[in-house]
């Protein structure tokens, strides 16, 4: 059985998907399995993938779905305890896999480890921002005074899916990615949050991921209100999961998170879908 199960969601991304493939072929550490989780895609990325004549590279196919589905289908597919996930436009630096493997056995209470990534087509070196908020290598937890805007900053700035290595425990607890109603914006927020809120992790400081932002997709919708986030449109388990210390704190999150939310809607000329979410999220008042 391989030690870590690496996951990339494929749709549609032809031109990018043999470069995060060989990323990974790259890695200094090599006892994985590798699953491609094919969303339905309608370009020849599969044949891309099928060209890889590799072992330890599944192919699995879906109808699609979103990319929390994709990779919850790649979750269920997988046997390894350690699990990584890797974006099909993006790509992880050679000593990815063997660095954040170490620190997280050699620190059996972490969950997960967590690491700074560099950014675009100029290579933007993100832990520059990291160095700037005076962080430290090594095992950390959020502190019990956390603002909801330190919290906001981990969340959004520092946990990023594709510089992360996680325990296979603490992705089932929280029953994977967020994938109701085919959810396409946030659903690994939803995860993410839950794991920061409730467990340690270790801080890496080296960038060893490379995040193609550059290449339109998902994340660059720039037309009208954003797509709402389902941590807002379905926040129950998330308040569920939160430790108590943090609930006050969380709330306060949410709140901030639905007024961003509610000034574009506002601005789109979506006064019904403002009011709602002043109703369900009145912290925001």
């Amino acid at each position: 059985m391989a030690k870590v199960s690496i996951i990339v969601p494929l749709y549609n991304k032809e031109a990018y998907i043999a470069r995060a493939l060989k990323s990974v072929i790259k890695q200094t550490f090599q006892d994985y399995e590798l699953i491609v989780v094919d969303d339905g895609s309608t370009d020849h990325g599969l044949a891309v993938v099928r060209s890889f004549q590799d072992p330890r590279i599944k192919l699995v196919q879906q109808s699609n779905s979103g990319p929390g589905a994709a990779r919850n289908r790649g979750i269920k597919e997988s046997t390894a305890p350690y699990l990584a996930f890797l974006d099909a436009d993006d790509e992880w630096m050679p000593e990815f896999l063997e660095r954040y493997l170490e620190v997280i056995v050699a620190n059996p209470e972490c969950e997960y480890a967590v690491g700074p990534r560099f950014e675009g087509a100029n290579r933007t070196d993100q832990s520059c921002e990291w160095k700037s908020f005076d962080v430290c290598e090594g095992v950390w937890r959020l502190p019990s005074n956390v603002t909801h805007v330190d919290l906001h900053q981990w969340l959004c700035k520092m946990h990023w899916v594709c510089s992360m290595v996680c325990t296979r425990e603490v992705i089932e607890r929280y029953g994977g990615f967020y994938s109701k109603n085919g959810c396409r914006y946030g659903e690994d927020r939803y995860l993410q949050m839950q794991m920061l809120l409730n467990h340690s992790f270790y801080r890496l400081l080296d960038p060893l991921v490379w995040y193609h932002n550059e290449i339109d997709g998902i994340s660059a919708i720039d037309s009208g209100p954003s797509p709402m986030s389902p941590i807002l449109n379905d926040p129950g388990p998330v308040r569920l999961s939160c430790a108590p210390q943090f609930r006050p704190v969380l709330e306060l999150w949410l709140a901030s998170h639905a007024l961003g939310y509610a000034l574009e809607y506002i601005r789109a000329g979506d006064l019904s879908t403002s009011r709602d979410l002043i109703r369900r999220f009145p912290a925001m008042r």
